[in-house]
């Protein structure tokens, strides 16, 4: 069974979620996990509780202990490693979905990319992007029906869904998906694109990255520009998740030496509400 399988085996639901959720940090009695699901505002009942830490209890998510408190013995439920991967299965999507409204929120990265950038009417620009819809549709709007926005994808199902979304705006003409094959190569030709976007917020293998870049590099024109955008590693540590490792995002010095090793010029490198913008030129 390969990765991606196993991740969605173990993928749980909505209520599930909210229970281990609770035994994410310590173990807690039925008791207690009940009240305070009840102080967050999620409703739930007695009956519903215990048939389902049961169940959690059955799959191996968690396990129960009992242990004496001060007025008689309570049954505890811990969560396992299993529950905790479980959970990170769960979540993850969740959390890789908030990072169009990360991109839509935060005004002032349009206003580098796009409006200080060279970009114009005309332009033909090339995006590697994790699923994030509204910067694909800015592009197409800046460089308009005679410029071309080039997006990479991976999977049959993700080359039709920029489709039937290029189809829904009338961009058919503008927006086009190329295919990034699994040894990082993107099938299109070399020197075919006036700028390049690399939206490099999901953390991913060292080799593919720079893979990655390169392959931008190769379908730009000379002196073209090439934007890398990430969030601060930072920017998801230092909250809970960081206790599911969840990986995203670079240091500064990390992308800056992707595009030493890529051969593009350094030109500026800005930090904006902690997400780093770093233009480089092919020279």
């Amino acid at each position: 069974m390969n990765s991606d399988s196993e991740e969605k085996r173990d993928r749980i639901g909505w209520f599930q979620l909210q229970l281990l959720l609770q035994l994410a940090f310590r173990p807690k009695y039925g008791y207690e996990i009940i009240n305070e699901m009840k102080i967050n505002d999620i409703k739930i009942s007695t009956g519903q509780v215990y048939p389902a830490l049961k169940k959690l209890e059955n799959s191996e998510y968690l396990k129960s202990f009992s242990k004496k408190g001060k007025a008689a013995r309570r049954k505890y439920y811990e969560i396992t490693k299993k529950g905790l991967e479980a959970v990170r299965n769960t979540i993850k999507p969740m959390i890789f979905n908030l990072l169009p409204a990360v991109y839509t929120l935060l005004a002032d990265i349009k206003k580098n990319i796009f409006d200080i950038a060279e970009l114009k009417e005309g332009d033909k620009v090339l995006i590697f992007s994790d699923p994030i819809k509204q910067p694909l549709l800015d592009l197409a709007r800046i460089v308009g029906y005679d410029g071309e926005v080039y997006i990479t994808v991976n999977t049959p199902a993700s080359f039709q869904t920029v489709n039937d979304f290029a189809l829904f705006y009338n961009l058919e003409k503008v927006i086009k998906p190329v295919i990034l094959n699994d040894k990082f190569k993107i099938q299109l030709g070399s020197n075919i694109v006036d700028h390049g976007v690399f939206m490099l917020f999901q953390r991913q293998q060292r080799q593919a990255a720079q893979e990655i870049l390169n392959e931008i590099k190769r379908c730009t024109k000379k002196n073209s520009a090439v934007y890398i955008l990430s969030t601060e590693p930072g920017l998801f540590s230092e909250t809970f998740l960081n206790f599911f490792d969840f990986s995203y995002g670079y240091e500064q010095e990390e992308i800056m030496d992707f595009c030493k090793v890529a051969g593009l010029k350094i030109e500026s490198v800005d930090d904006i509400q902690r997400i780093f913008i770093i233009k480089c030129r092919k020279e």
